[in-house]
């Protein structure tokens, strides 16, 4: 018999999928404009996300070539760090593993819409 085993570049590509799949299930009920957030990601599990927050609600898709009102950069695995607690995104920020590019305020409204305890401290 033989057992898959999934590769760390696999799992982390997952874990991305669900990070951007429970930002879409939350939505941001303060939206109060549509907003683009292109996640540009770098490491093993490269690739650009796009991130759109409308009243409407907030979807995701894989992207090339997107423009977008904030551009916000770092290594995959930097944010899924974040995302689980592991990594405070401050100080991932104040460390400069976090590069934002664009409207900084679009930057801190979409913690406050998303992420709204972290918005808080």
């Amino acid at each position: 018999m033989v057992t898959a085993v999934s590769s760390p570049s696999s799992v982390l590509v997952e874990r991305l999928r669900q990070i951007f799949d429970a930002f879409a299930r939350q939505g941001a009920a303060t939206a109060t404009r549509t907003t683009r957030y292109l996640f540009r990601l770098t490491g093993p599990s490269a690739g650009s996300i796009l991130l759109q927050v409308t009243p409407e609600g907030v979807t995701w898709t894989p992207t090339d070539t997107e423009t977008a009102d904030v551009t916000i950069k770092l290594d995959a695995a930097d944010l899924v760090a974040i995302a689980d607690g592991s990594l405070d995104g401050r100080l991932a920020l104040a460390s400069e593993k976090i590069e934002i590019e664009g409207d900084v305020e679009a930057a801190a409204r979409m913690v406050a819409e998303i992420c709204p305890e972290q918005a808080e401290g």
